[in-house]
């Protein structure tokens, strides 16, 4: 379980050695890019940026309604914020496609390990890092966020259909978060895509295939079809 403070965490990886001394500059420039066009559409303000495809699809998916939790401003704005720290460590960490070593590479120390159980701000972190706090009622608000990533679990790699390991990640799931019952209280989810190779060869470039022919070879993980075949015991628990 980690509390995940947005500022925090930018200026650790900001300020490590990871992030060359000539890209320190436009860094955190780049990482709020994301958040402040989310901001900006969310509000039918006119941004000329760059548009950030995956929280402009989390913004579509989340347009109808305003009183629905999964459409609440700062609840997308800070799990927007935690993909791009999980991105940014998976990308940090995991051996190229090229490579020939199957050992992937260790965190720098002066980044923060968080995750995958994300817990928001209280009102304490607040008060502790503002000299005269701004209490703002939607931090009582925010709902903790699971993430269930590669990079922390590993053992993901296979197809949830066939079995099969000629798999790869294709990305964040387009619709952001879902809802889920916690233990202690509600909660949300995010997940990852996993591609069966071997499933979409079937289906999709099949010799003779007219382009309709339908199969599954995408899961994201935070769907039940995803775990249908896992026994209890075998299921990850953090």
């Amino acid at each position: 379980m980690s509390t995940f403070e947005p500022t925090v965490v930018i200026s650790s990886i900001k300020n490590s050695s990871a992030i060359p001394l000539k890209e320190k500059k436009d860094f955190e420039v780049k990482w709020k890019a994301a958040v402040s066009y989310f901001l900006a559409y969310n509000r039918m303000a006119t941004y000329t940026g760059q548009v950030d495809a995956r929280v402009k699809s989390w913004v579509k998916h989340h347009s109808s309604g305003t009183r629905n939790q999964s459409n609440f401003a700062p609840q997308l704005e800070w799990e927007a914020q935690i993909v791009e720290y999980v991105a940014f460590v998976y990308k940090l960490t995991k051996c190229h496609g090229n490579s020939k070593k199957d050992i992937p590479k260790t965190l720098p120390r002066e980044i923060p390990l968080l995750g995958p159980h994300f817990t928001p701000l209280s009102y304490f972190h607040v008060q502790r890092r503002q000299t005269m706090p701004m209490i703002q009622p939607q931090t009582a608000y925010l709902k903790p966020l699971n993430v269930v990533h590669p990079f922390y679990y590993t053992n993901l790699d296979k197809c949830p259909r066939c079995d099969a390991t000629d798999t790869h990640w294709d990305g964040w799931t387009t619709t952001s978060h879902c809802r889920v019952h916690g233990v202690h209280e509600e909660e949300t989810a995010i997940g990852y895509q996993l591609i069966c190779k071997t499933r979409e060869n079937q289906f999709l470039y099949a010799k003779g295939s007219t382009g309709t022919d339908k199969g599954t070879f995408c899961f994201a993980t935070t769907n039940p079809i995803f775990w249908a075949k896992w026994e209890h015991w075998a299921i990850p628990r953090q």
